[in-house]
């Protein structure tokens, strides 16, 4: 034994001994893990469910699409929005001040300082989309270019429609 502990080296031999126990031990434990599993659960006998498999699920039902009757107001919104927003032949003072009336203070905040000459097109290449909506919010995407859209996020905010978010998708 100490013959064959010289030619394997003593960490070599403490590796070797430190494996055979993990497996031992992943073993054992694995055989007691087995004896444990609880038997399949049965339906007693003379068992019958409560509601017949043909008068449906008794619950709630979800509308799984939500209509909404002022998707014009939202649309509309984004349509002028985009117009002020495209109108880069303004001093950046009027450029703002025609967002104002379409956007929140924050985005209008966000806004002040932005040359207008820096807005990525000058006229929109189709008609705006409900792309998300809910009864507060909406995400609208407004085509700029090939490829290139306006992904505007809108809030009401006393009863109007503003964008308070705005983004540039480009694909």
């Amino acid at each position: 034994m100490r013959r064959l502990l010289r030619l394997i080296g003593a960490r070599t031999g403490i590796s070797i001994g430190l494996i055979i126990v993990i497996v031992a031990v992943l073993t054992v434990a694995r055989l007691i893990d087995d004896q444990r599993v609880p038997p399949p659960v049965r339906a007693p006998s003379g068992w019958t469910p409560d509601v017949a498999a043909t008068e449906g699920d008794d619950g709630p039902v979800a509308d799984p699409t939500p209509t909404y009757t002022d998707d014009e107001a939202v649309l509309a919104a984004a349509t002028a929005f985009t117009t002020a927003w495209l109108n880069r032949t303004l001093p950046a003072d009027a450029w703002l001040d025609g967002l104002r009336p379409h956007a929140t203070e924050a985005l209008i905040d966000r806004l002040t300082g932005v040359d207008p000459l820096d807005v990525p097109a000058g006229a929109t290449a189709g008609e705006p989309t409900l792309r998300e909506r809910s009864a507060q919010h909406a995400d609208v995407v407004v085509p700029i270019g090939a490829g290139d859209a306006l992904a505007l996020g809108l809030v009401l905010v006393d009863g109007q429609w503003l964008v308070g978010t705005l983004d540039r998708e480009t694909g």
